[in-house]
């Protein structure tokens, strides 16, 4: 008989985590001459607590094979009891031939299968009982490390089981004792951590249950002078599974600049603000800067974003969309591909947002959290209207052992933005005094270990609920530039016939994916619909549109998707397939009576006619797309592939805002873009990526739909049909340690059909097809000098031009589009167990070229923005606050100069200091 190397690695590191080493070898050396092998290659310095005579006289003293074995003891006071199998011997490896220890979850019980034992049991005998006085979570750069506190954690004894993406640690001789009593239980402790439960079962044994989002978690358990502490990582720290090609892929292997926003970071920024547009600003390099405008979606990289919701396109042709479609508390991660791509299609000529939602998870998990926020300065920081509140609940786990679900629900409440002055920030759309609503419903059914089918509802509702300010004219009557926009209280205003400024999102998604359909292929085929009507509340327009009006919004999209992945050979892989989108936006004013509105004070909104802004028309997008992926090696990605669309628009007759007669038409045109990437892997933590990649957005026929001359046709005179193609190169650098990482990345990018707008004259601009080119720099840095500490931030700065004669003279791209230099800055901490603080801030730099070229009417002055984030553990949850802006800064955000420098009641201020508290509880 020979020894199975597999076999005697695991008994080896099996006996060492309990501290019977010496004894164990002795036995080992044993069979080991019994098979006629060379003991002494086990009893060396590896064995030194035992001499030869002494590994002899046990050995001799041993039964001989087929009879009972005495049991194994480390020390008189620490009994260890261990029944072993007898397992068919067959060859083996000398210890010091093994790589490491195999004390890992994933080789004890993934990697390693020995036979059935007979009887495999650990247990501490004539011990006494160690009290768990307190159980705390500490981050780490690959997890978290669950640390036990007890004052003999080398007492403890453990094992592990493992079920699906479950991993048990099974804690003998101790009871839980925390000081509030009852269970542990976090959520989203650490990247690729759902949850952590710690609990006390029968027999003085307690339970830790740890969740992996992904894949089953790795732990090593080690005693500390904290405690027993159980390092958990996720097997892989960070998966792009949507955005970057469609596919599950590694960081490593993507040729492209991507940002992934997890949970945890989503978590945390929400304790200052559920605006979308802000979470991103602070968290992803290259975009645009915080904004409280309602239908405001900021650029990326100079261009227009693509936005998704679990890979819906959440776009349209012919209106720009909002944050305003999820909840932060609907999303598990937020995916980001900076720079243009055709992943999904039409749109993204600046890049990709993905908000990927919550997902079934295998344990029952309740969350609720309860809160509010408090905003202004001195006497106006606790006045009624300042203050808001938040609820929310979700439950995840499984049905049964094939059918997981997840429902969450949340409400919020925001009131009365105050600026850093203490007075109330106006804004024509704005995002306070609303009352925001998400519903999200996911389930998941898991056919075979290969077929799944997952069903997705998200319905989100944002009102305006108190509408009583309205824009104190006077303000225009100063030079632009020289005063802020100011609100006059006037009583809660009455919309007749129309509506108060609203969003509404109703999504559903179903995809269905098989791992191995065909020749080894993943298959994933995909249907969805959307929903979107909004109003933009009450706008006097009298200087530009002679009208006051209140701009009704719709829009539908539904569409499919079928992509296949397919093995060509060692190493090499294409992904296929198909989608369709079908977008049909439209645009109303309703007019009010605008004498009425004046004798009321701004009171009563009548609607006394509805004119079309945009008329509503279609467009069907039919793409097809091949990527090729070829690693050579370990060290070698190549990435290259192709997108072919063709599009049919349809459009009807239509009378314009200004009462002109359109003949409507049929248009047809087709569009080809191609990409191609590499990543070389220096080393390990090392590698270097290029890139040229093509993205491409249709022209917004919305923009010549609107304010068309007289005699305008759709078939005779719209042309220049060709989309804005715009073609990405890309150079990066990238690297991953233990305890530090950074990215940077160079890009540049242009297209010969740019738009840009033109004023024609009255105030009203109109789109003009020119060329655009811009370029630019990101970095990232993370660093964590030791455990309780970590540190880090992002610089972003990039530059834009467009030659409007298209005579090859440049001039600067305005400031909206263009962002000036932007620099992120964060240090968090938690030195004290269960108090987590994090301090960041945000830098936006000057900007005066645009002003400079007669593109914008005032140059962009820079600002601070300072906030405060911190996390107490108290009871059986814990206390969130969140301080926006500390400082109580004044300033001005960038697009509200910009604007500002035409007239005064566009320059909005940004919002002062703003406190957040809210209660959380996981069970």
């Amino acid at each position: 008989m020979k020894f199975d190397e597999n076999y005697l690695s695991f008994v080896f590191a099996t006996l060492m985590s309990m501290g019977v080493m010496p004894v164990a070898f002795a036995e080992s050396t044993c069979l080991l001459e019994e098979s006629n092998h060379q003991a002494e290659e086990l009893t060396s310095d590896s064995v030194s607590s035992f001499s030869e005579e002494e590994t002899t006289n046990y050995c001799q003293s041993q039964p001989q094979e087929g009879s009972e074995k005495p049991a194994i003891s480390s020390t008189p006071n620490s009994p260890v009891t261990l029944s072993l199998y007898k397992p068919e011997i067959s060859e083996f490896s000398t210890i010091q031939e093994v790589e490491e220890p195999l004390t890992e979850a994933k080789y004890l019980f993934s990697e390693f299968s020995p036979p059935p034992p007979q009887n495999f049991e650990v247990t501490q005998a004539e011990s006494e009982v160690v009290e768990i006085t307190g159980v705390s979570l500490n981050p780490t750069p690959g997890g978290v490390d669950i640390v036990l506190e007890t004052a003999n954690p080398t007492a403890l004894q453990t094992s592990t089981s493992i079920e699906g993406n479950t991993l048990t640690a099974e804690v003998s001789n101790a009871v839980l004792a925390l000081p509030g009593g009852g269970d542990f239980q976090a959520e989203n402790p650490g990247t690729g951590i759902i949850s952590v439960r710690v609990q006390q079962i029968a027999n003085n044994r307690v339970q830790v249950i740890i969740v992996g989002q992904d894949a089953i978690p790795f732990v090593n358990v080690n005693p500390s002078d904290a405690g027993l502490v159980l390092s958990v990582t996720p097997e892989e720290v960070i998966q792009i599974t949507v955005t970057a090609t469609r596919t599950e892929e590694s960081p490593d292997d993507i040729s492209r600049s991507i940002t992934i926003i997890e949970r945890e970071e989503i978590e945390q920024q929400r304790n200052l603000s559920i605006n979308l547009r802000e979470i991103l600003a602070r968290e992803v390099p290259g975009f645009s800067p915080p904004d409280l405008q309602r239908n405001q979606n900021g650029t990326l990289r100079g261009r227009p974003p693509s936005y998704l919701i679990d890979g819906v396109p959440i776009d349209s042709n012919g209106i720009r969309g909002s944050f305003l479609n999820i909840s932060p508390d609907a999303i598990e991660r937020i995916e980001v591909i900076r720079g243009p791509n055709a992943v999904y299609g039409s749109e993204a000529t600046g890049g990709t947002i993905n908000f990927v939602t919550r997902k079934p998870s295998e344990v029952p998990v309740t969350n609720v959290r309860a809160g509010v926020d408090l905003s202004g300065a001195d006497d106006s920081f606790f006045e009624g209207d300042s203050d808001g509140n938040i609820l929310e609940y979700s439950l995840s786990g499984a049905i049964s052992p094939k059918v997981g679900f997840r429902v969450n629900f949340s409400r919020e409440r925001t009131e009365t933005y105050y600026d850093g002055e203490g007075d109330p920030i106006f804004n024509f759309r704005p995002l306070d005094q609303s009352e925001a609503f998400n519903a999200l419903a996911s389930l998941g059914i898991y056919f075979t270990e290969k077929q799944r089918l997952n069903f997705t509802l998200n319905y989100y509702y944002n009102e305006r609920v108190e509408n009583n300010l309205i824009l104190d004219q006077s303000v225009n009557d100063l030079p632009a530039g020289t005063s802020k926009a100011r609100a006059i209280e006037v009583g809660n205003q009455d919309f007749i016939d129309t509506n108060p400024a609203f969003n509404r999102n109703t999504l559903a998604n179903m995809v269905y994916s098989h791992d191995d359909l065909f020749f080894g292929s993943q298959v994933q085929l995909q249907a969805y619909y959307t929903s979107k009507p909004e109003s933009q509340g009450v706008q006097d327009g009298r200087v530009l549109l002679q009208e006051v009006y209140v701009s009704q919004i719709d829009v539908e999209n539904w569409g499919g998707r079928l992509q296949i992945n397919t093995p060509l050979f060692t190493g090499a892989s294409l992904f296929w397939g198909a989608d369709y989108k079908h977008d049909r936006p439209s645009n109303t004013y309703d007019i009010i009576d605008a004498d009425e509105f004046d004798e009321s004070g701004g009171r009563v909104i009548r609607k006394i006619e509805e004119r079309t802004f945009i008329p509503e028309y279609t467009i069907g997008e039919l793409g097809i797309f091949g990527q090729f992926k070829w690693e050579l090696g370990d060290d070698w990605v190549i990435n290259s592939g192709a997108r072919y669309s063709s599009f049919d628009v349809s459009i009807p007759d239509y009378t314009s805002f200004e009462e002109v007669e359109v003949e409507g038409g049929d248009l047809n045109f087709n569009n080809v873009v191609f990409n191609v990437g590499t990543v070389y892997k220096i080393t390990d933590q090392f590698n270097v990526f290029v890139n040229f990649s093509q993205g491409f957005s249709l022209q917004r026929f919305s923009e010549l739909l609107t304010f068309p001359e007289e005699g305008f046709s759709i078939s005779e005179d719209v042309d220049q049909l060709q989309p804005q193609k715009v073609s990405n190169y890309e150079l990066g650098v990238r690297g991953t340690w233990s305890s530090f990482d950074f990215t940077v990345a160079g890009f540049y990018n242009d297209s010969q059909f740019g738009v840009v707008s033109v004023d024609r004259g009255d105030g009203l601009f109109l789109p003009v097809r020119a060329p655009r080119r811009i370029y630019g720099v990101e970095a990232t840095v993370d660093w964590q000098p030791f455990n309780k500490l970590r540190l880090g931030g992002t610089v972003s700065w990039q530059e834009g031009e467009v030659d409007i004669e298209d005579e090859g003279d440049y001039l600067a791209i305005t400031s909206t589009e263009i962002s000036p230099l932007k620099v992120t800055a964060y240090v968090e901490s938690e030195f004290i167990q269960g108090w987590f603080n994090r301090l960041q801030l945000i830098v936006v730099g000057d900007r005066e070229r645009a002003f400079d070229d007669d593109i914008d009417s005032s140059p962009v002055e820079s600002y601070t923005v300072v906030d405060f984030i911190s996390t107490i553990q108290i009871g059986p949850g814990s206390l969130n606050i969140g301080v926006e802006n500390i400082f109580d800064n004044f300033y001005f955000p960038v697009e509200s100069q910009v604007l500002g420098g035409t007239s005064n009641d566009n320059r909005r201020p940004g919002r002062g200091r703003t406190i957040s508290f809210n209660y959380r509880v996981t069970f």
